[in-house]
């Protein structure tokens, strides 16, 4: 196994026009490269176990890699002193891919079935 690796950039704006209400915003893109894969390797039987077991090996390599991009808002407004309301958002758009010589076949998937999707809209129409 080697480290995995990533290349991250990232943008910002903070502002507090006033007393009472601030807000952020952020936007990033990553690159990540030698991410954990489980690579399947030949297939056995274990004659010895009762029943006999089919056994799917896997051991892991580096061999993912993609890019993940979004943005962050959030505001804060002190109602009072000792009241505030802070609203958020976060959109994550995740892209990962196997090298050409892996085998994993589960592993993008999982992970980029693992953080919340971007709630679809449909229009309305009257």
């Amino acid at each position: 196994m080697k480290s995995e690796h990533v290349i991250a950039y990232e943008a910002g704006y903070r502002a507090e026009p006033s007393e009472r209400v601030s807000y952020d915003l952020t936007a990033f893109i990553n690159t990540y490269t030698s991410l954990e894969s489980a690579e399947l390797l030949t297939s056995f039987f274990d004659p010895n176990s009762v029943p006999p077991l089919l056994v799917y090996p896997e051991q892991l390599g580096n061999k993912l890699h993609g890019t993940t991009e979004g943005i962050e808002a959030s505001a804060t407004w002190k109602v009072t002193n000792r009241w505030a309301l802070s609203p958020g958002y976060s959109f994550l758009e995740m892209h990962l891919h196997t090298d050409s010589s892996s085998l994993d076949t589960t592993s993008v998937s999982d992970a980029q079935g693992s953080n919340p999707g971007h709630p679809s809209t449909t229009p309305i129409s009257c």
